[in-house]
């Protein structure tokens, strides 16, 4: 008998865009505009409205306060971004090279990390990826008692020197003046996710909740 589906985290994106994460370790974007269709789905093509949604721990999937919610398996099969589980070699590959790079893999400079020096700007398609390689990461550590070094320097070279360039007051984004308010406190939240997310890994319980902090900081913030 085939498990049944939950969703384990969502954000708002743009538009009708939304970020889901399930408990069979996929996660990815939706666009669901064709979805709104019918009198309670109606309402919700005012983008207003439709980012209004909430996670309904509930019914495990999201909901908007008029009554409307989706089956998460509908959702999975929108979801056209990581639609299939994201391998451990390929999740290596990514923390390494979103952040301080090592073990011959050299940091990508529109990365996580790479993009803060020299400065291009904040992207949350970065920050996305990274919760889903340490989503793919707990899985296979479910199994194994120990992590590669390379990899464990480069979970917290991540945070720390996120921290280090772009929020100390000392650092480059901060001293310069690179970063706006709002931004900085965007990078603040990211980096904490991470952190979150990194030590549910590590303790065996499943790091996309962390997404559901990000979700609810964002919607505060909006």
């Amino acid at each position: 008998m085939k498990p049944i589906l939950h969703v384990t985290a969502a954000r708002y994106l743009e538009g009708y865009r939304v970020w889901l994460a399930f408990d069979d370790g996929t996660s990815g974007e939706a666009d669901l505009e064709s979805a709104l269709n019918g009198p309670v789905f109606e309402p919700l093509r005012n983008p207003a409205v439709f980012r209004g949604f909430q996670f309904d721990p509930d019914l495990d999937t999201i909901a908007w306060p008029n009554g409307a919610d989706l089956a998460p398996e509908f959702l999975q099969g929108l979801v056209n971004c990581f639609d299939k589980r994201m391998d451990y070699d390929e999740a290596v590959r990514l923390i390494l090279s979103h952040g301080i790079g090592g073990d011959g893999i050299t940091t990508q400079w529109t990365g996580f990390i790479g993009s803060l020096r020299p400065f291009s700007g904040l992207r949350e398609g970065n920050f996305l990826e990274l919760m889903d390689a340490i989503a793919a990461l707990s899985m296979t550590w479910q199994s194994v008692q120990s992590i590669d070094r390379h990899l464990a320097r480069g979970l917290f070279g991540l945070t720390t020197t996120a921290r280090c360039w772009g929020l100390d007051p000392g650092g480059m984004l901060q001293s310069n003046k690179l970063l706006t308010p709002d931004e900085t406190e965007l990078l603040r939240l990211w980096v904490i996710c991470l952190e979150i997310a990194i030590d549910r890994a590590l303790a065996n319980r499943d790091p996309r909740a962390a997404m559901n902090l990000y979700h609810d900081r964002r919607n505060v913030g909006s």
